[in-house]
């Protein structure tokens, strides 16, 4: 039974009949987004949303109006056979249709007094409107002819689309203008049905043409699935232009021909084919002819991407032939020869001279060099010459460097201000315990500390990648007596998150994000003469992600991993009077990133290397008591990195990899402070670096004794 789910069309309707306006004829409209559903056992429509006979048989509209502003947004489904003749998402016979749908599925069709041979429009605009945006989805259906939009006078067709997964359908038209209008940008989408014939846009003249005008039918695109078809336009029109109309076929039987651009003079018109078993009659004013090997395609198959069918053969001259490889797949090895297309009768017509160098790209990751040749008389093949990862690769695996340095800024942190907090609020219980204060403390026990930091800094990397970062500390702390020294330990968590933007020598640039989360230990030992030796161990894990462009394409990933991170270091203060010391120290850093595998968006599986970082760090800092409960330091330091090599393959090929090798130098200035009667003490930091790490860090500590 059929539904209207918005009544607005018959108060419409009434208020028409009352002043005695005509539905078509007068002023009737109706102004607001209907969606209306016509269901297999109530075939008519009601008066609301019936169209007159126009020639084959009574009609159906959602939206439907005689104004001047377009008609925007209504919502046809038929769901089962209607004898209806005209179906329409909308319908203005004064102006424009913009963004209507017509939905046929479940066996509906459109049928003019029964039969089928009906025409279904997403939009018709019927006197000189635009028609733009509308759509048509058949799943499950028939009509004779349907126009995703129909515009007639002097409007345009542009931007319209039509889907058909399953029906029988004689003709499909993205768009169609019926005068002196465009018909450009609009889409057919075929998975599956029965076609006659396929137009992604048409334009043709009004019926008296004695001047010979007609508008334009340029950049459509038509992309058909493995069904059968009895021919193809990209673009049609009868006296304007037919440019840049692409043509995807995925392996697709078309009887007829395939044809780019229908005027001889067209250019940039592009035939794609996409699958082995894609089989034509012929095809003409197509300039472009590109393959697309599938995944798992395979040197020396004896399978054909596209045969001809002409007994004519095919005539290929002065068409620029391109390969392109799905980045799915196995990658290609030099001298595998693949079949690009083959006639079934007559000859195969090329230039004199083949292109002996064209390149083909797998995704973003691979490029191939192939020679193009004719094999006897009726083939044309391509041989892999050469295969070699795209330079551009190693953007993709400057987030893994990235990584290592948020990793690394994180431990930075902990064996800095993270000590320090680590130490004072250890401290605290004991020395409270010695003067006999604050009775609720008691010696030895564990006290909370934490410490945050964060960083901007460039890192260069054989490239550069600008990072930013955040790292958060929190733990328990305890300090014993060993002989005349002491020992401060305790576990802690660890969490950080950053963002990078990372930049390649030819302005390749990629960004994205990492963050991770662990625990670990730390400790400190100290004797008496102020020697100290520290240490930490930490794991968890860690996730970045990427996006970028690259050669033009973008892509992206997500990737996570574990990872194992320490320090040893140790050192000496030495006393200077006047409440001043200086404490020399060696520090040794480690991390390590297991390796992972990541799937990008253009679909090549890429296996990323584990990353070490190894880093020693020799430096020395001033610190000056200023009052009895607060202190300034400065500090020089230079840092070395071993490793940090970032690296990754994909199919074997191994992409260039970013390092984060070589040294910095330090310059730190910070103050730590308790305020008066409190158990809670504060550190501020600041550090700069210069070399391959240059930029900023700074952070922040606090200490509680509870």
């Amino acid at each position: 039974m059929f539904t209207k789910q918005q009544k607005k069309r018959y108060l419409a309707l009434a208020a028409a009949l009352a002043i005695g306006g005509s539905l078509w004829g007068g002023a009737a409209c109706t102004e607001a987004a209907d969606a209306y559903t016509i269901d297999a056992g109530n075939p008519t429509p009601d008066a609301a949303h019936s169209v007159p006979d126009e020639g084959l048989g009574p009609g159906v509209a959602a939206g439907f109006t005689n104004a001047a502003a377009p008609l925007t947004g209504n919502t046809l489904t038929v769901d089962g056979v209607t004898y209806a003749g005209l179906a329409y998402g909308g319908y203005n016979k004064g102006g424009g249709v913009t963004g209507n749908r017509l939905i046929i599925q479940n066996g509906g069709g459109i049928s003019p007094y029964g039969f089928v041979g009906g025409k279904a429009y997403g939009g018709r605009a019927a006197l000189g409107g635009d028609a733009r945006g509308n759509t048509v989805t058949i799943n499950g259906g028939s009509a004779r002819y349907v126009y995703g939009g129909y515009a007639e006078g002097t409007g345009s067709a542009d931007g319209n689309r039509v889907t058909l997964t399953s029906g029988t359908v004689n003709s499909v038209l993205g768009g169609s203008a019926k005068g002196t209008g465009n018909a450009n940008g609009n889409t057919v989408i075929i998975t599956g049905g029965d076609v006659h014939a396929v137009y992604g846009g048409h334009a043709a003249g009004p019926n008296n043409n004695p001047n010979h005008e007609s508008g334009n039918a340029d950049g459509n695109t038509v992309d058909i699935g493995a069904v059968n078809v009895d021919f193809v336009y990209g673009g049609s029109s009868e006296y304007g232009t037919t440019n840049n109309n692409t043509i995807h076929l995925r392996g697709t039987r078309v009887s007829g021909d395939v044809v780019g651009g229908s005027r001889p003079n067209s250019t940039g018109n592009t035939l794609a084919i996409h699958d082995f078993g894609t089989r034509v009659g012929g095809f003409e004013y197509v300039q472009n002819l590109h393959f697309y090997l599938p995944e798992g395609t395979t040197g020396n198959s004896g399978n054909t991407m596209l045969t001809i069918n002409s007994p004519s053969g095919q005539d290929i001259r002065g068409v620029h032939i391109g390969v392109g490889v799905a980045g799915q797949r196995s990658a290609l090895q030099k001298g595998d020869v693949v079949s690009l297309m083959k006639t079934s009768r007559g000859d195969l017509t090329t230039d004199a001279v083949l292109a002996n160098d064209v390149s083909g790209m797998q995704g973003v990751s691979l490029r191939y060099k192939f020679d193009l040749q004719k094999r006897s008389t009726d083939e044309l093949i391509a041989t892999v010459t050469d295969a070699a990862v795209m330079e551009q690769t190693k953007s993709l695996v400057e987030t893994r460097a990235a990584a290592s340095a948020l990793l690394n800024g994180g431990a930075d942190l902990l064996s800095g201000m993270g000590m320090s907090a680590a130490e004072a609020a250890a401290a605290a219980p004991n020395a409270a315990a010695a003067n006999g204060s604050n009775a609720a403390i008691r010696s030895g026990s564990y006290e909370i500390w934490a410490a945050q930091g964060g960083s901007g800094e460039r890192i260069e990397t054989g490239s550069y990648v600008d990072a930013k970062g955040w790292s958060l500390n929190v733990g328990f702390a305890k300090q014993d007596a060993i002989g005349a020294g002491k020992l401060t330990y305790g576990p802690f968590v660890e969490y950080g998150r950053g963002s990078y933007d990372s930049y390649l020598d030819d302005g390749t640039h990629g960004d994205g994000a990492s963050s991770y989360i662990g625990g670990g230990f730390m400790a400190k030992a100290a004797d008496a003469d102020q020697r100290y030796v520290e240490a930490s161990l930490h794991a968890g894990r860690i996730k970045s992600d990427y996006s970028g462009s690259i050669s033009g394409t973008s892509t992206s990933y997500d990737a996570s991993n574990s990872y194992l991170a320490g320090h040893i270091g140790i050192g000496k203060k030495f006393d200077l009077g006047t409440d001043a010391a200086l404490d020399g120290y060696a520090k040794y850093f480690c991390s390590h990133q297991g390796g992972t595998s990541a799937a990008l968006a253009t679909g090549e599986k890429y296996d990323f290397g584990s990353v070490t970082s190894s880093r020693v760090r020799l430096g020395v800092r001033y610190t000056k008591k200023l009052m009895p409960r607060s202190e300034f330091y400065a500090g020089l330091a230079w840092e070395y990195e071993f490793g940090g090599d970032a690296t990754a393959t994909y199919e074997g090929y191994e992409t260039p990899s970013p390092s984060l090798k070589g040294g910095s130098g330090m310059l730190e200035l910070g103050c730590r402070f308790t305020p008066k009667e409190s158990s809670v003490s504060y550190g501020l930091s600041l550090t700069g670096w210069q070399g391959v790490r240059s930029g900023i860090t700074g952070g922040a500590n606090v200490s509680w004794a509870f």
